[in-house]
């Protein structure tokens, strides 16, 4: 299943787009909850996206024997995803609610985006 998701043909599909980005919403909880064991969550919260973004993502790219635009985005699209993930998960830690809600909203307005761009 992981394998046609990542097929040019699911990328252009909205439905497995958002699918996709929503997953990584929930993938950071893992390596975020690692982290914040031995670090205070905020902490955790700012270094998992970092990460992200340049071991897995950053290897993706290094690996591809060109670079497109597009590759970028979507690097950029699923460390957002990532970020706001983590940052939900340490609102919701202290409280904070409605911050969480507000990540939430926002990886919304990132998956509508995508939809519409791909619904075309």
């Amino acid at each position: 299943m992981i394998r046609r998701l990542l097929t040019p043909e699911a990328q252009k599909d909205p439905y497995a787009w958002c699918a996709v980005y929503s997953a990584h919403c929930w993938l950071a909880c893992g390596p975020f909850g690692a982290l914040a064991i031995g670090w205070d969550v905020w902490t955790a919260a700012w270094v998992t996206p970092v990460l992200y973004l340049t071991l897995w993502e950053g290897l993706q790219l290094f690996l591809v024997r060109r670079i497109r635009l597009v590759l970028i985005w979507d690097a950029l699209a699923d460390t957002s995803a990532i970020a706001l993930g983590c940052h939900a998960a340490a609102c919701m830690r202290h409280g904070m609610y409605y911050v969480a809600f507000a990540c939430w909203c926002a990886s919304m307005a990132v998956m509508l985006a995508g939809w519409l761009t791909r619904d075309r």
